[in-house]
């Protein structure tokens, strides 16, 4: 087994590799989060194809998936379980950037177009904080680095060419990745000022979720649902594949998650329909109502507690209460835009006119 430490926020994971190309993919895509400081806590985890993947927390063994678990789907599991520790800060599915006016957020789902805007607006002088996880302090409310590098699409490359020579083979190629670019100099910590929500045209929902396994209790609600129903349900590489015939709409998938929670079932993957937005159409902001910013922030934190109807636990519905409220008191000082992408250049124009002009780095 190779082993390799990680550290991220407060949380320390000591992983054992049974792959050497997991290893150095993981190496390479947390790089900066390999600078480990003595002390913290330790989680240890086992993870590879042969294993599945493993966690040890307190000498208990917690198994996340079982052996034959592709490499792909093995590193996202160790993500999903290793941010859903973090407490000192809230982590959301947005990229994150310092700009001259303070930080931006550019929220949005899988695929639309949140890494091509952040590369871009950081090829023009912006300061690069995060791509697919940005973290905010939750003490002060600033944005920080997240120790993580950003993954490169062919779509991306063909809009950013001069990215070619600037990313990394990625040993794990699948999911249509090529590379993996780390910016030159990360930028410093920064309050967050502006938030961008991608045009909902780009949310169509998913087709395809991947989880660890399929409880009865899981399955009788995939039947009886009438937004869940009519799924198709496969084994592949040491996990379950549920696939729809047509994009999961909002709610369908908010009950899928709930029921998840409730029978302890992990969302491994989660496969957007193709976008359908037309890039062709001049690009548009709209100021949005700091209420819609709050819940759109709220569904995209990785690390939020469960909603309070999935426990009885007084504590933890304090702990919903705790995150909504740092989440409201965060946004106190936000302008929140709903952003409706077109061609790059005049997309990252027009975010450059409302954040300011950083210029050329």
């Amino acid at each position: 087994m190779l082993r390799l430490n990680l550290q991220f926020f407060e949380v320390t994971a000591q992983i054992e590799c049974e792959s050497e190309a997991l290893q150095a993919a993981l190496a390479q895509l947390y790089r900066p989060a390999c600078k480990v400081q003595p002390g913290s806590p330790l989680v240890r985890y086992r993870i590879g194809p042969g294993v599945g993947v493993v966690q040890f927390v307190n000498g208990q063994a917690r198994r996340l998936a079982w052996g034959g678990v592709s490499s792909w789907l093995a590193q996202a599991l160790l993500f999903s379980s290793l941010t859903a520790q973090v407490r000192t800060h809230w982590l959301l599915h947005a990229a994150a950037l310092r700009g001259p006016k303070g930080g931006l957020l550019l929220a949005g789902p899988s695929g639309s177009g949140k890494t091509t805007l952040a590369l871009a607006l950081a090829q023009r002088g912006y300061g690069w904080l995060s791509d697919e996880v940005a973290a905010v302090e939750r003490t002060r409310g600033n944005l920080v680095p997240f120790p993580r590098g950003a993954l490169v699409r062919p779509g991306t490359l063909r809009l950013l060419p001069n990215l070619r020579s600037q990313i990394e083979l990625w040993p794990l190629r699948e999911d249509d990745v090529v590379g993996c670019w780390h910016p030159p100099k990360p930028a410093t910590s920064v309050p967050l000022r502006y938030v961008f929500l991608l045009s909902p045209a780009a949310e169509k929902g998913p087709t395809q979720v991947a989880v660890n396994c399929l409880p009865p209790t899981l399955a009788a609600k995939l039947a009886d649902e009438p937004g869940l129903a009519g799924v198709e349900v496969t084994l592949r590489r040491g996990c379950v594949i549920l696939t729809w015939p047509r994009p999961l709409p909002p709610p369908a998938l908010a009950r899928l998650t709930q029921e998840c929670g409730k029978s302890g079932v992990l969302l491994l993957n989660v496969r957007p329909a193709p976008a359908e937005v037309d890039f062709s159409a001049p690009p548009r902001v709209v100021p949005c109502p700091a209420s819609s910013v709050w819940l759109r922030l709220a569904e995209a934190a990785w690390n939020r507690p469960s909603l309070p109807f999935l426990t009885d636990g007084q504590d933890e519905q304090e702990e919903v209460m705790r995150f909504l409220w740092e989440l409201a008191a965060m946004l106190r000082t936000v302008q929140g835009y709903q952003l409706h992408p077109g061609p790059l250049e005049d997309s990252v124009a027009l975010i450059e006119q409302v954040c300011g002009r950083a210029g050329v780095s």
